[in-house]
């Protein structure tokens, strides 16, 4: 995501998009899967450019606490199958 953002800036600033532009070439990269998460938002989120891209940053902070918390326990689950069969 951090690559994105540096990508998107780059580009922002080389070719001199104005605030209206920068939206526009946001939403039209997304991804089928994000674009449909938006779409529940509204034009609220999606018609503006810090909107837009404070719901993605929120939204992809709460993906990677999911992904961590999966990734935990499934590494508690591996010690605790480990454990167990190094006890029997």
């Amino acid at each position: 995501m951090r690559l994105f953002w540096a990508q998107f800036k780059n580009c922002a600033e080389y070719n001199q998009w104005n605030k209206r532009q920068k939206l526009v070439y946001l939403r039209n990269s997304l991804e089928e899967d994000v674009a449909n998460f938006l779409w529940d938002y509204g034009e609220k989120v999606t018609e503006s450019l810090s909107s837009l891209t404070k719901t993605l940053k929120g939204a992809l902070e709460e993906k990677l606490k999911q992904i961590s918390t999966e990734l935990k326990s499934e590494t508690d689950e591996g010690r605790l199958r480990s454990h167990y069969r190094a006890s029997t």
